[in-house]
């Protein structure tokens, strides 16, 4: 379980940075930032299909689980989209993301591979400014 964490972890860290290489993960990571009532997030969430689980922790986040998608967003307190979690088959219960994920990972990859491949993404940010 902590490997798959770790590589979630990574993935949400990832469409965080932007550089995403498919339209559905670059969607989504265009709305970080952005506000649960604004027209982006709106338009999206009109969009999926699905109705969210909401999970509230009261006085720290919440989050919109759309475990058929395999997709969770989690919000600050003030309604600010500040991750986006994206999982593999069964974990927490969760439908595996089917979209395209960014620098070409997958769900089968080990936590070695996906730290190489991340490690590489990272030197390349730091050399060439963005």
């Amino acid at each position: 379980m902590k490997k798959l964490t770790y590589i979630l972890m990574m993935i949400a860290a990832l469409l965080v940075i932007g550089c995403v290489q498919r339209n559905d993960t670059m969607t989504l990571s265009s709305m970080l930032d952005k506000n649960i009532n604004g027209d982006e997030i709106q338009r999206w969430l009109s969009k999926v299909g699905d109705s969210p689980a909401i999970n509230k922790f009261a006085g720290i986040c919440f989050f919109y689980d759309f475990k058929q998608k395999g997709i969770s967003l989690r919000f600050d307190t003030n309604g600010t989209l500040t991750d986006i979690f994206l999982y593999s088959e069964g974990a927490d219960g969760f439908r595996q993301y089917k979209g395209e994920l960014p620098f070409k990972l997958s769900f089968i990859l080990s936590r070695k591979e996906v730290e190489s491949i991340l490690f590489l993404v990272n030197q390349i940010r730091l050399t060439i400014p963005v």
